[in-house]
Order: C-alpha cells, then sequence, then structure tokens
C-alpha cells in the first residue's frame, strides 16, 4: 500500500530560460506539510540537482516527443521515482504517470493533471 504522505494539491512551474528550464513546484501532502522543490535542467538525459524533494536531490530529463517528457528521479545515486508527462493536444493540459521507488517497501503509481495558467 502507498504511505499516507501523497501529494494532495500543487503547482508546477516550468519557465524555459537560457539555462535551461527552470522548476518551481508547491506541494500541499495529505497530512498537511507543504514543500517547495526548485531546480534548473535539461531535456538531455543528464543529471541535475534539484532541492526541497522528499524524495530525489537529483532528475534527468528527455523528452520523448513534440507532446511527452521522461523524468528519472534519483536519491543518493539510487531511481527514486519515474514520471511520463504528456501534454494534451491543447496544451492545456499535463498529465504525469508516477512510479514512486522507495528504499523500502513495495513502489506505487499516481497520476497527476495539471491545468495551464496563464
Amino acid at each position: 500500500a502507498p504511505p499516507a504522505l501523497l501529494p494532495r494539491e500543487g503547482t508546477t512551474v516550468f519557465t524555459q530560460e537560457a539555462d535551461g528550464i527552470h522548476l518551481n513546484v508547491e506541494t500541499l501532502y495529505t497530512n498537511g506539510q507543504k514543500r517547495r522543490v526548485e531546480g534548473v535542467f535539461r531535456l538531455d538525459g543528464s543529471s541535475y540537482p534539484v532541492i526541497g524533494s522528499l524524495i530525489a536531490d537529483a532528475l534527468n530529463a528527455r523528452q520523448t516527443n513534440a507532446q511527452s517528457m521522461e523524468i528519472t528521479m534519483t536519491q543518493e545515486g539510487r531511481v527514486s521515482a519515474k514520471v511520463v508527462a504528456v501534454l494534451s493536444d491543447g496544451g492545456n493540459l499535463m498529465t504525469g504517470r508516477w512510479e514512486i521507488i522507495p528504499a523500502e517497501g513495495a513502489p506505487f503509481t499516481f497520476t497527476t493533471v495539471s491545468e495551464r495558467k496563464e
């Protein structure tokens, strides 16, 4: 069974800058805890640090087609999560299919749906 600590709601902002894609995530968890995750990455499969995450200290991402990317997260060098993010045809929704791979216990999955805000 998944742990009690799951995301309840959140805001994810991707901003394309000259040095890469800036990631800023604010999450409210089921237990009321709030977290802010930040990082800068490119879609080149290289590892980039992230700060503030409960499950990862680095991520690598690659674009799989015009509307999707795969992200692998690591914690101290161990794969801790995999995400496939798919953008809808109109670009207004992003669906994230998450697989969390804890150091102890069974892996579990969940899906997130994000709506574009301008």
